[in-house]
Formats: C-alpha cells, structure tokens, sequence
C-alpha cells in the first residue's frame, strides 16, 4: 500500500472510530434518564416544552454550516484549485455533517418532504429543510457540482475511501448511470403517494454515521464502502437521485470545472486519473460511414421513442395495486374488506382492525379512503414509467449523437469536482496552491 493510499486509509479508519466514540455517547446524553431506586421518589409531570426553539436553532446552524462548505468548496475548486483543500474538506463535513449531525438534516432527503408538501395535503416543509433542498442547485447552476466535491458527508466518506479507484467499461458507466433517474422517479412517486420516504429509509451511510440501525442497512453500507475502495463512489453514481438533479443544473451552470488553467497539450493524463469518466475525450473526423449510420441511428431511436415510452407507462400502470398495497390506508382496507366478507374466521382478529374500530369510522369510508389513494398511486406509477421510457429514449439519442471536441473537456452531468485532474495536469504545476510541487493527498 502506497504513502497515498495509507494516509487515505488512516484516516477512514480515524473517522469509523470517532463515529464509534460519538454515536452512542449522543444517543446516552439525548436519552438517558436517571434511575431511582426504593427512594419513594415520583417523578413529576411532563412539563410542556418551548415549541421547537432547540430543532430550529440545530436546523439553522446546519445551514449555515452547509453554506459556509459550498463557499469553501467553490474557493477550492476555482480559486485555489486544490485538491489538498477538497479532500481536507471532506473530512471535515465526514465529522460534521456524518457523524455530529447523524447524516441529518440532509439536502438528499430533503428532496422528497419537498414533493411531499406539494402532492399531500396538510404536509408542510420547514424552512431549513427547504433552503437545503435549493442551496446546492443553486450553487450547481452557476459553479457546477461543488456540493458532490467534499461538502455531502455520502460523497466525502466515499472519496475518502477510494483508495484504488479502477475504471469501468464506457458502456457500464452509461447503463448503471442511469439507474439513479430511475430511482428519483421512484423516490418522487412514493413520496407524493404518501407511502414512504424511500431515500431516508434505504440510506446506506446513515446507520453508518449513527452506529446504529437495522443491520442489512449497516451491511448494505459497509459493502458499499468496500466496493468504493475500487468503484469510486458507486452510490454517487448509480443511485443518488439528487446527483442526478444537480448534474441537470450543472449542464446549464455558468461555470464548469476545467482540466487546465492553460492550453491543453493532450497528454491524456486527467482521462487516465479520473474514475467517473468524466474526461470527454477529443473526437477524430467523422468516417463516411459514421457519417452516414449516426443519423440513421438518431432517426430509429426517435420513431421508436413512442412506443418505448407507451411501453413502461403501461408497465407503471400495471405495477399500481402492488405498490397501493404498501399504502397503510390500502392494507387497512383490505383488511377490513377480508372480515366482512368471511375471508377469515372472525372479525377482529387483526390488530389494525381492532384499533379501526374504536375510531367509529365505517368501513364505507375506508374503502372510499384506498379508493382514492389507489387513484393517486395509479397516476404517480403510470407517470414513473413514462419518465422511465423518456430517461432511456435520452439516453439512447444522447450516444448516437456525435459532437465534434479539439481537446479535453469535463463531462459537467459527471464531473463531481474532486480535484483529481488538478494534480496531474502537467499546466497546473506551476499555479498550485497549498500544495506540494509532487505527491497528492
């Protein structure tokens, strides 16, 4: 293990450590009551609290500690163009953002109490939430995908633990790549359905931040670490639907990151280091037969695009019971429906039922409840699977496209900022700043 890939690794194994410390001392000092013990003590009533004066001040202060880490992280990337500072950042917002502040609140799971209060009635979005929600897309509209660089606790824990990033076959990273507009379909459907918060609930570093939590998720996260060592950030990637949004805003950001501060002179070096082929190679002049077939690709992808799209609408059409039927209201109503009309032996013998029916509601109105969330869950499906064709019809146009290129240029939509390129473009050596003339963090 080399000088790089050691220091990288100690401090991965510092931060699981301070995680480990801090987890359950928070959790001790949040919960812990005292115990009394034969004194004939009767603990006093429960006094009613300030209305949320400490989580809006916690909420606050994260905040603005996630802006002060856009504005360092845009200094960093722009001004000093220093891959030093971006990874020392991101152990920063590792401790911070990670393990002080257990991965929440988080700008990713803002994304669905955002949909949530514009689809579900009566749900509201507090103002931090929502001001997190827009921070870094604002930021990646005028300076790309800082907030991916070091300032994410998800991204920066897996950019520490890239130890020997390898690079994938082209036509995997475009597949898998595309995994993660699916999933924010998905996360918008289930948030605007009122079913769960699926990004919240499926979060691989979280339990990992909190040492705590369901163990397939501790799993889930720790082979997600592992296989980081050598897929850099595969979750970033492949899964992130808010990555997904902010490298939409990145393709129309005022700036975008560049490989060099001077005149390309084509050594290939920052398409060899990157690990996110975010390197868009030059392009050589087109043969007479590309020439010929590209066009006629793009024009098949275009007249097949409809019945693609009309495909999987149909197919998220056909998916809506067994989703509805994750919907509390849905389950209840099927329940109730299977005792009223003998299905089972009696009537009240499941929990839910018997707590429905000390509310004094009719069943009536329960059926009429799922009736209406089943409609509701029907659109938002049907709407998944038509976003799910027109990803893959984008997709398809995009690669039969050809755009002509003179030198390297950085993929924004993939560009994540971390600085890598920074180190081995020989035009950099002599504008480093903080840095050493040779090594990298």
């Amino acid at each position: 293990m080399g000088g790089q890939a050691m220091r990288r690794f100690s401090f991965l194994i510092f931060l699981i450590l301070f995680g480990g410390l801090f987890g359950p001392a928070r959790t001790v000092f949040a919960a812990a009551l005292p115990e009394f013990i034969d004194t004939g003590h009767q603990l006093p009533g429960t006094p009613t609290p300030l209305p949320l004066i400490r989580p809006v001040f916690e909420n606050g202060a994260a905040v603005v500690l996630y802006g002060i880490a856009l504005v360092l992280a845009g200094l960093a990337v722009y001004r000093f163009r220093s891959r030093r500072l971006l990874f020392l950042l991101s152990i920063a917002s590792v401790a911070v953002f990670g393990f002080l502040l257990g991965g929440c609140p988080c700008p990713i799971g803002s994304l669905q109490s955002v949909v949530a209060a514009v689809f579900l009635p009566g749900f509201v979005v507090p103002w931090a939430v929502l001001i997190l929600f827009v921070l870094p897309l604002v930021f990646a509209l005028f300076y790309g995908r800082v907030f991916c660089s070091s300032v994410c606790p998800l991204g920066a824990v897996q950019e520490i633990a890239a130890l020997k990033p390898q690079r994938i076959p082209i036509w995997l990273e475009h597949a898998l790549g595309t995994f993660r507009y699916f999933y924010l379909g998905v996360a918008v459907v289930f948030a605007s359905t009122g079913l769960w918060f699926i990004l919240c609930r499926f979060d691989p570093y979280v339990s990992f931040f909190r040492m705590s939590g369901m163990r397939t998720l501790l799993f889930f996260g720790g082979a997600l670490l592992l296989l980081g060592v050598f897929i850099a950030r595969p979750y970033c990637r492949f899964l992130c639907p808010y990555g997904a949004l902010l490298g939409l805003c990145a393709k129309l950001s005022k700036r975008h990151v560049s490989v060099t501060p001077g005149e390309c002179t084509k050594c290939r070096l920052c398409e060899e280091i990157c690990p996110y082929e975010a390197i868009r190679r030059p392009t050589l002049e087109p043969t007479a037969d590309e020439r010929k077939s590209g066009p006629l690709r793009l024009l098949i992808i275009l007249l097949t695009a409809p019945l693609l799209i009309a495909f999987f609408g149909w197919v998220g059409y056909r998916t809506a019971m067994p989703v509805a039927r994750m919907h509390i209201d849905v389950k209840l109503a099927e329940l109730l429906r299977a005792e009223e009309t003998g299905l089972v032996q009696e009537r009240g013998m499941f929990r839910e039922t018997r707590a429905f029916q000390k509310t004094l509601n009719t069943n009536q109105s329960q059926y009429l409840k799922a009736a209406h969330v089943f409609a509701r869950v029907r659109t938002a499906t049907t709407l998944l699977g038509i976003w799910i064709g027109l990803v893959i019809v984008a997709k398809l146009a995009s690669l039969a496209m050809r755009r002509r290129r003179l030198e390297y240029e950085v993929d924004p939509a993939r560009c994540v900022a971390c600085g890598r390129c920074f180190w081995y473009c020989p035009n950099q050596k002599g504008g480093r700043v903080f840095l050493e003339e040779t090594g990298n963090p």
